[in-house]
């Protein structure tokens, strides 16, 4: 699971690398569930100023459970 606060209105989510399962807005933050992401590809877009913060963490089982079922996977 990933975390990605956008230094402006972005509205849509560029391409992270790996298989999106499910997303969430809210205001400059997208939360967004994936498998097999690329950490270089977040690097660079905080590096090239499109983001100013991401954090990465496992999510629990439920999560990935729930996120599949309402991604439709």
């Amino acid at each position: 699971e990933v975390t990605l606060t956008f230094n402006n209105g972005a509205t849509t989510l560029p391409n992270l690398g790996g298989t999106l399962i499910n997303q969430h807005r809210r205001d400059r933050q997208f939360r967004v569930l994936m498998r097999n992401g690329d950490e270089s590809r977040l690097t660079a877009l905080r590096d090239d100023g499109t983001i100013t913060d991401f954090e990465i963490r496992s999510p629990s089982l439920e999560d990935i459970f729930v996120g599949y079922l309402k991604s439709g996977i």
